[in-house]
C-alpha cells in the first residue's frame, strides 16, 4: 500500500514538474525563431524545425519553408513579427502552440510598407530534449 503510494506520488510530482519546463522550452523556441526571422538568421530559425515539417500550404515541407523566409527577406529589407496570445498544450511528447503574429516588412525606416495579422497553429514534437515544430497551419485574419 505504501508503495503504490510512494509510486502515485512520484509520477505526481514528475508529470508537474515537466510539464512547466516543456511549456517553457516552447515558448522560448517560439521567441527565438521570431528573433532569428527578425534579425535574418535562416539557419537559426531553421534549427527548430523537423526535416518531416509540413505546412500550411498543400505539399509545403521543410526546404519550401526555408524558401519562403529567404523570399521574405530578400524581398524586405526589414521583416518584423510580433508574436502575442500563445496558447500551449502539452501532451507527452507532443504538443500544439497556437498565436497570433503580426508580420511587416518594408524598407529599413520606421514605418512597414506592408502587414499581415495570422492565426498560427502548430504541432511540435519532443526529440530527447528539444521541441522540433512538424506541423503549421497560418491563416490570415485581415
Amino acid at each position: 500500500m505504501l508503495y503504490r503510494l510512494l509510486l502515485a506520488w512520484l509520477i505526481d510530482f514528475l508529470c508537474a514538474c515537466s510539464s512547466p519546463d516543456d511549456e517553457v522550452k516552447l515558448r522560448q523556441a517560439i521567441a527565438t525563431m521570431e528573433e532569428a526571422g527578425e534579425a535574418g538568421e535562416i539557419g537559426r530559425f531553421m534549427e527548430f524545425v523537423a526535416e518531416d515539417f509540413v505546412g500550411s500550404e498543400a505539399g509545403m515541407a521543410r526546404a519550401d519553408l526555408r524558401r519562403l523566409l529567404l523570399l521574405q527577406l530578400r524581398r524586405n529589407a526589414r521583416v518584423s513579427a510580433l508574436v502575442s496570445n500563445v496558447e500551449v498544450e502539452l501532451f507527452e511528447d507532443r504538443a500544439t502552440l497556437n498565436c497570433l503574429a503580426l508580420l511587416t516588412g518594408g524598407p529599413s525606416g520606421w514605418l512597414p510598407d506592408r502587414g499581415q495579422l495570422y492565426v498560427i497553429e502548430t504541432g511540435w514534437r519532443k526529440e530527447g530534449g528539444d521541441w522540433l515544430l512538424i506541423q503549421a497551419n497560418w491563416q490570415p485574419q485581415l
